[in-house]
């Protein structure tokens, strides 16, 4: 017999066996005497046995910043980086420096961005030289000057903290107090390169700190009298207070040499700061980087005051949206002057609206056939922004409702049943072309090429000769809608009165009896290999919705109706007759009901005008006389003449 005990034997056998393995394999320098990770690990001696090493990795101290793990392969740390490296380099913690600025690597807790967590050829365990790691975030473009600033030299941290900093642009000091580390600012010889001025701040007004095309390092674009050394031409005289200007507000100092822009810089139209005389809201009065002596490039200009969020939403990075491509190329210029708009213009536009759209999108606003009239009369701006908007195209609002600002078709045909999916989705454009065309109402191509776009295999479709003339010419609008209907399938109408309009001899006669009405229940609109364009063939059409084939299994079934001859008793479509149906006329088609035979079988009587089908099924019965399954008892047993006195019947 099995002992009861030996599953839970063997799992505690299985269990030791497990421990005892992964006490063979712990890190070195923990207690025991298991193997040490390098005795595993062997490629990663040789791999961190060069160049500048991580304390830990140098003292084989794995255990510092890994977990055991054992049986189970994987490199998992015992904390995440920054968390990690903070436990031993806690001087660098931005919460612990609590600097004014943190350089973005390190506010972000990218450590491993900079530096290699465990050997570096490079000192601090740098990746590669600070030039190239700080090139690789920084653009190089304001280093590559014919002439080099002297610290730049030592290195970017000569001037710079690379962790975080109390000043801007992580600087180890304020600029003046770095500046004078090197210059003796007080100097005669530097009074005499400054025109005879004491300078002691602002030294980046005029020079680049890195590299420039100048000895001086001067910008590239430096104001006249500071290149003749003319400071009196705006300043006071020394020794009067350090850059200390006249009496007169100091932009309008401007107009001293400028005096031709004055009156027209008045002018109500101007911009406002030009038309405060605020000059160097813009302008640097000495020198600068950019065209025109601007303080800033002119996208950072022009955005200072102007946000780009022109759609009503907050100015927020988090909120996509689309933006004009000179926007966000920072081309203001290429819509807007600076200082006075064009004659007649608002907006500091340098031309009309219509004008300036049409420099870049000519095609949008060409002579067309069929032309929308705000695009044909300029004006672009009722439906576009200018800068940014949230919808695509840069409209002020979404393409439905922006329609059904001037159609009220639109938002009319929206409270139909069945609307057609691009227009429901306010995708207007996408069968309309929304500035003008060659094909009447804006569509982009004619039908049925404009149906085609999203119906290609209908379009394939269309091609097969054996299919409904109107489709395979490519009358779409024949008979449907393309905006909404309150019919299926987006129907002109009912299919009734639909197909009736080309097939005008299944109109019923006045008054006569109507049958089906329902075009579609039985045939393809834009048609099949079937004969008349059927969706089935015959009998099986008409079984789908007439149960008359229950005995044609164990019974007998009328042939007619069972080969599918449906339409040798009735109309499929509409009964011309305008008195009610009678089964006698339709049976004398085929039966001679004036037969002896018939009249034998009979008890010697012929039907009347009451029809055959008081008495027989038209589809099928239990036996061959067709006889329906319920019968009168005298009619069973051949007694006529009981009821039937006259003997005629």
């Amino acid at each position: 017999m099995r002992n009861p005990d030996f599953p839970l034997l063997r799992t505690m056998l299985m269990v030791a066996a497990t421990l005892a393995m992964l006490v063979a394999c712990v890190p070195g320098g923990q207690r025991g005497s298991g193997k040490g990770c390098l005795d595993c690990h062997r490629d990663f001696v040789d791999r961190f046995s060069a160049g500048n090493r991580h304390q830990p990795v140098a003292d084989k101290n794995c255990g510092a910043c890994h977990r055991n793990h054992g049986l189970v392969g994987g490199v998992y740390l015992k904390r995440e980086v920054p968390v990690l490296c903070f436990g031993c380099h806690q001087e660098k913690n931005p919460a612990v420096m609590n600097p004014a600025i943190s350089h973005p690597p390190v506010a972000q807790g990218q450590c491993l961005t900079c530096h290699d967590a465990h050997t570096a050829g490079g000192e601090r365990l740098l990746k590669d030289t600070e030039q190239r790691l700080c090139f690789s975030c920084h653009d190089a473009k304001g280093f590559q000057g014919a002439y080099r600033h002297a610290p730049l030299e030592q290195g970017c941290h000569r001037c710079h903290q690379v962790h975080g900093s109390q000043f801007p642009a992580l600087l180890t000091q304020q600029k003046e107090v770095l500046c004078a580390e090197c210059h003796d600012l007080e100097s005669s010889d530097m009074t005499a390169k400054h025109g005879g001025f004491l300078i002691k701040n602002g030294c980046l007004e005029c020079h680049n700190v890195h590299t420039a095309g100048n000895a001086s390092l001067l910008k590239e674009a430096v104001h006249r009298p500071v290149l003749q050394q003319a400071c009196t031409d705006c300043h006071n005289a020394p020794p009067s207070e350090p850059g200390a200007l006249p009496a007169v507000a100091q932009d309008f100092t401007c107009y001293s040499c400028h005096d031709d822009k004055q009156q027209e810089f008045n002018s109500p139209a101007s911009h406002k700061v030009v038309r405060d005389g605020t000059c160097m809201a813009c302008h640097s009065p000495h020198a600068g980087n950019e065209k025109g002596l601007l303080i800033k490039e002119k996208t950072a200009l022009c955005s200072g005051c102007h946000e780009n969020r022109h759609d009503g939403r907050p100015k927020d990075a988090s909120v996509s949206g689309y933006t004009h491509q000179p926007v966000a190329e920072g081309q203001c210029l290429r819509c807007h002057q600076p200082h006075l708009p064009a004659k007649g213009q608002k907006a500091l536009l340098s031309g009309t609206p219509d004008s300036l759209c049409r420099n870049c999108h000519a095609s949008e606003s060409g002579t067309f056939r069929y032309p929308h009239p705000p695009g044909q009369n300029a004006r672009c701006l009722d439906c576009h922004r200018p800068h940014e908007s949230g919808e695509k195209g840069l409209l002020v609002t979404g393409q439905r409702a922006l329609c059904a600002a001037c159609h009220d078709s639109v938002s009319e045909t929206m409270n139909d049943i069945y609307v057609h999916r691009p227009f429901v989705n306010g995708q207007c454009s996408a069968c309309h072309n929304p500035h003008g065309g060659s094909n009447a109402s804006l569509l982009r191509e004619s039908d049925p090429s404009s149906c085609a776009s999203c119906h290609p295999k209908v379009a394939m479709d269309r091609e097969n000769p054996a299919r409904h003339a109107p489709f395979r010419q490519g009358k779409c609008r024949t008979c449907h809608r393309p905006h909404s209907s309150a019919m299926p399938s987006l129907l002109q109408e009912e299919p009734e009165k639909l197909c009736g309009q080309c097939h005008k001899e299944q109109k019923p006669a006045t008054g006569s009896v109507k049958g089906h009405g329902n075009c579609l229940s039985c045939h393809a609109p834009h048609g099949n290999e079937g004969d008349h364009y059927l969706l089935k063939s015959l009998p099986e059409l008409c079984l789908s919705c007439h149960n008359v084939d229950r005995d044609w299994k164990d019974g007998v079934a009328h042939q007619p109706a069972a080969q599918g001859q449906c339409h040798a008793c009735h109309d499929p479509h509409f009964s011309q007759k305008k008195r009610p149906f009678t089964a006698k006329e339709v049976c004398a088609g085929c039966h001679d009901l004036t037969s002896a035979a018939l009249r034998r079988s009979h008890g010697g009587m012929l039907p009347d005008d009451r029809g055959c089908l008081s008495c027989h099924d038209p589809h099928g019965a239990k036996d061959k006389s067709l006889l329906l399954p319920v019968r009168h008892r005298p009619f069973v047993q051949g007694d006529c003449i009981s009821c039937h006195k006259e003997g005629r019947r």
